[in-house]
């Protein structure tokens, strides 16, 4: 239902950008630094979490500077961190865990005045730790994975050139070192992420 859902949003995001006029061309500046915070959510029900944050940090470069319409790359680092506990059939599951991720994106712009709305997609590699209790036996699992994402945001350019924005992530990976959990657990799973930046 959750992948249907943002399908759809995906839709008609891309939409919305090649149907609004384009307005007239200015300077822009060409890199950038994010701050990003927020929340991350495994879709996995052994890992889901209603304590859990994620804290990143990015650098981009766009590479037109007098273009309305934009390709670009981002390069991030992040960290999250979750807490669960759950009854999954007759089995009870609490579970901590932490995951660090390394990820390169490429991503579509289109700036609206001060306003650039992007889409964005790649890949990178996540680190996962993971430990807790599963039918009362204590685990710990590590597991270092490869994961997919898409992504879709905007950011609101001020004249000193600080960036506010919001971004959505949504992830695909497969966990495959995290067997006391399951076996090839699919941590699908979705950022909804405050940005603070710097241009110039």
């Amino acid at each position: 239902m959750f992948s249907r859902s943002v399908t759809v949003c995906f839709l008609c995001f891309l939409t919305l950008v090649f149907i609004c006029p384009t307005p007239v061309l200015a300077e822009r500046n060409n890199n950038y630094v994010l701050l990003k915070g927020g929340t991350f959510q495994p879709d996995e029900k052994k890992l889901q979490s209603i304590n859990n944050f994620t804290l990143g940090i990015s650098y981009g470069h766009w590479f037109w500077d007098k273009y309305t319409h934009n390709l670009g790359f981002e390069i991030e680092g992040n960290w999250s961190q979750g807490r669960n506990t759950n009854q999954i059939g007759s089995t009870s599951v609490r579970s901590d865990w932490t995951h660090y991720a390394a990820l390169l994106s490429l991503k579509y712009g289109k700036t609206f005045g001060n306003t650039e709305v992007f889409l964005g997609g790649g890949g990178g590699v996540y680190a996962w730790e993971a430990r807790g209790v599963v039918g009362g036996i204590n685990v710990h699992d590590d597991s270092i994975d490869f994961g997919l994402h898409a992504k879709a945001g905007f950011t609101y350019a001020f004249p000193s050139g600080f960036l506010l924005g919001v971004e959505g992530k949504y992830t695909w990976m497969k966990l495959n070192g995290l067997g006391s959990f399951g076996d090839g657990l699919g941590a699908f799973g979705y950022d909804v992420l405050l940005l603070l930046g710097q241009q110039w």
